[in-house]
């Protein structure tokens, strides 16, 4: 189960970073207030969301973990 969750978190960082790798090529040719509004509205709030998304899933991998292992120390 926590293998999953792992493999989701790598996607949110892949996808966050190829975002932000776009948006930087972007932005060399869209400085202007538009360009400026669309960032600080759109891409700039989504980084601490998306770096507190990638903490609960390793605070969710933490609680499944021990869950399973309770699990098994029961069987």
């Amino acid at each position: 189960m926590t293998s999953s969750l792992y493999d989701g978190k790598a996607k949110l960082r892949h996808a966050a970073q190829k975002l932000r790798l776009a948006w930087d090529e972007v932005q060399a040719s869209w400085r202007d207030p538009v360009g400026l509004d669309f960032e600080r509205d759109h891409l700039e709030p989504l980084e601490p969301k998306i770096a507190g998304a990638l903490r609960a899933i390793d605070q969710l991998a933490e609680v499944l973990t021990r869950a399973e292992q309770d699990c098994r120390e029961r069987d």
